[in-house]
């Protein structure tokens, strides 16, 4: 027998099911690079105090507070949702591949750190930034009798 026979798959519309996959592959680049690997290589692995690792997220929160009206009613303004998460997401994968970079290389230590920590600064923000424009999507993805449902599926 068929496991189909057994288990309901329910259908998922392509534009859903392509906005859970952003999240799906979003939040495990930032989760691994931030909590994972760089607050171990920052604290551990080049002895510098935790305090630097913790104010950069509350700079680059402080930093989405001041701009994520502004970029809101941007966004709002042109209707688009879709040309933010690209440049955003395209942002992420540049300075993940830099910081990366910046790790292994032969930087004298503090620098290298110095960099990464401004490079970190620079995921968390567009990474906050990216999550505005993803979740803004929701309202065109959803009814208000599917939106838990929806939302379930992408966070």
């Amino acid at each position: 027998m068929r496991i189909t026979k057994f288990v309901h798959f329910p259908k998922i519309n392509k534009d859903v099911f392509l906005w859970g996959l952003y999240d799906f592959a979003n939040t495990p680049l930032t989760a691994a690079m931030g909590g994972l690997f760089l607050a171990q290589w920052i604290v551990i692995d080049n002895g510098i105090d935790d305090i630097w690792y913790g104010g950069i997220f509350t700079l680059s929160t402080i930093l989405l507070l001041l701009t994520s009206p502004f970029l809101g009613a941007w966004s709002d303004k042109t209707g688009k949702r879709i040309p933010f998460i690209k440049q955003n997401t395209f942002a992420l994968v540049l300075i993940g591949s830099l910081l990366g970079l910046v790790t292994v290389s032969s930087i004298p230590r503090i620098p290298k750190v110095i960099l990464a920590l401004g490079l970190f600064f620079l995921i968390q923000y567009f990474y906050q930034v990216s999550l505005i424009f993803y979740n803004a999507l929701m309202k065109s993805l959803s009814k208000p009798e599917t939106i838990g449902k929806v939302s379930g599926i992408g966070q």
